[in-house]
């Protein structure tokens, strides 16, 4: 039914290309998520022996 409607053609492509464009979008910004997720978690690794070593230190004084 919608194929016979002028012009759906255009739009259904239009729509194919806009759906594609958005999945590469998407992949990228998990890409870019699992980069900072794995940075922070290595920071808050890193802290987290700070403390540690803090907590340590302060209970051997």
């Amino acid at each position: 039914m919608l194929n016979n409607l002028s012009g759906i053609g255009a739009v259904q492509e239009a729509l194919t290309t806009t759906n594609k464009l958005l999945a590469e979008v998407l992949a990228e910004l998990k890409e870019t998520n699992a980069q900072r997720l794995a940075a922070l978690d290595s920071q808050l690794a890193a802290l987290n022996v700070a403390v540690d070593k803090l907590g340590a230190e302060s209970r051997q004084s």
